[in-house]
């Protein structure tokens, strides 16, 4: 037998005039049973259907800690930075760059208080997150501040503030001569680039010590001008750092901040608000519409990206972001061994430390340390092409603690029979310089100046050949040893 119908209502019908004409009228409902509707939507729940699909997604979120987007096992240098909404796609997914490849350079630029400096952050926490230490390393030039916690980290081979500016300079000139022995590397074996050169390394189980290496420079515009020097050589850096392992990645106020010849050579950029929206790298309407939430940034494609911040931790509320990111460095950077140190000159250099017997054998002295690979410069003040010596500066410098060092110096590789002192010392600052042994005259006074003087030019005199010798005594002479000893010099 057929189930008879559920009697069911229904939300205002039309009712019957009195007067006989059909009036459209709202009936009142009656008071039992289900109308149509709640039939339909209870039999829709019962079969359990997907949801439809929504035609917009959800709006970025304003904040996403790291670990909401991480991903782990990409490309060797692909680096986690937030979260990209695709609203043509109708779909939201993780973004980062692969450093790898050919958006190896990146420039971040973005009006203050946008999140230049907590994108670098990012950038730094993901490499530290995903990457060993003998893989990746970082050196951080540090002008806004916001980078010092990274020193902790063991791929951290230096963070130099705005304090640093010698740091500053050695670190970029650390990474030229590296690329200037990988080069080497590279020619000398025939390879194409530094991914031939390290299937070289691992087969022959050695390499140069360093991994791929991240310059991060915050605050480009304020280096330029406190370092003359740094555009020419982070340029020169950009220009050959895909092929060499060296990778530049730089904040900036505005993209004139970054000339030409080096934002030619940048090809990763992320454009964050900026300050006037014509100066975007990405076209105006884009820019325009770019929220005005931190880190909220244009990337390929003119697609919105919330970047990420530099934390771990799901965004606790209770924990504020600096402790969270010093939390990340400290605690959960991959472990290994620490990046190389960035070498530095040192302070003083104790003559008691140099290897005497090596310069008595080279027939040296050391004059100091060099500042383009610090190791002690040679010296030798007997030989034609060095005779004479000139220090200059300013009063409390060093010039007369760099004599005294030099007269030790030659007195510790020289013998009284090869050298002899005389010295104008009016300051009386070379007292207890040189030996006895070697001093041939020591003027204190103005006028024991004019008797050290006399004396060294008989001394001279007797070494010049006499008038009329001839190009065979001539000769002879310059064949001829110096004398020696008490006569003074070689």
């Amino acid at each position: 037998m057929a189930r008879p119908a559920e009697p069911t209502r229904r939300r205002g019908v039309e009712a019957e005039d009195p007067a006989g004409g059909n009036q459209p009228a709202l009936a009142p409902a009656p008071a039992e049973g289900p109308t149509e509707l709640d039939l339909l939507v209870e039999r829709l729940a019962a079969r359990e259907a997907a949801p439809a699909h929504p035609v917009w997604v959800t709006p970025l979120p304003r904040q996403l800690s790291l670990d909401a987007v991480l991903k782990r096992g990409g490309g060797p240098l692909e680096v986690t930075l937030g979260l990209a909404d695709h609203p043509l796609r109708q779909r939201q997914q993780p973004w980062g760059i692969d450093f790898g490849g050919e958006l190896g350079h990146l420039a971040i630029v973005g009006g203050r208080r946008t999140g230049r400096s907590t994108a670098l952050r990012t950038i730094a926490a993901s490499l530290l997150l995903t990457h060993d230490p003998t893989a990746v390393q970082l050196y951080v030039l540090d002008r806004g501040g916001s980078l010092q916690a990274l020193a902790g980290a063991p791929h951290v081979g230096t963070v130099a503030g705005k304090a640093d500016p010698e740091v500053a300079r050695r670190t970029v000139r650390l990474l030229s001569r590296l690329v200037d022995q990988r080069d080497g590397e590279l020619r000398r074996l025939g390879l194409g680039g530094i991914d031939e050169l390290r299937r070289s390394w691992r087969e022959r189980g050695s390499g140069d010590g360093f991994g791929d290496v991240f310059l991060l420079i915050d605050n480009w515009g304020t280096a330029t001008r406190a370092f003359d020097w740094i555009e020419e050589e982070v340029t020169a850096l950009a220009g050959v750092g895909l092929s060499h392992g060296i990778h530049p990645v730089l904040s900036a106020d505005r993209w004139g901040d970054i000339r030409p010849a080096l934002r030619d050579r940048i090809p990763a950029r992320l454009q964050l608000r900026p300050i006037d929206p014509a100066d975007s790298a990405y076209d105006l309407r884009a820019t325009r519409g770019l929220a005005s939430t931190p880190g909220r940034t244009l990337g390929p494609g003119s697609c919105q990206i919330q970047l990420a911040l530099p934390r771990v931790d799901g965004g606790d509320p209770a924990i504020d972001p600096d402790t969270a990111f010093r939390d990340l460095v400290k605690r959960r950077a991959h472990p290994g061994p620490p990046a190389p140190p960035v070498p530095l000159l040192p302070l003083t250099v104790p003559l008691g430390e140099m290897d005497w017997v090596e310069w008595r054998r080279r027939r040296e002295v050391p004059l100091g340390i060099a500042d383009a690979d610090l190791r002690p410069v040679p010296f030798d003040l007997l030989v034609p092409d060095t005779q004479h010596l000139v220090v200059c500066g300013d009063a409390r410098c060093g010039k007369t603690s760099f004599l005294r060092a030099l007269l030790l110096a030659m007195t510790r590789v020289l013998s009284p029979e090869e050298v002899r002192f005389h010295l104008i010392d009016i300051r009386r600052g070379l007292l207890d310089a040189v030996p006895a042994a070697y001093l041939g005259g020591h003027a204190m006074t103005a006028s024991a100046v004019e008797g050290v003087v006399v004396s060294l030019r008989e001394e001279l005199a007797q070494r010049v050949p006499p008038a009329g010798a001839g190009r065979r005594d001539l000769a002879e002479t310059a064949a001829r040893p110096w004398p020696r000893g008490g006569a003074g010099g070689r």
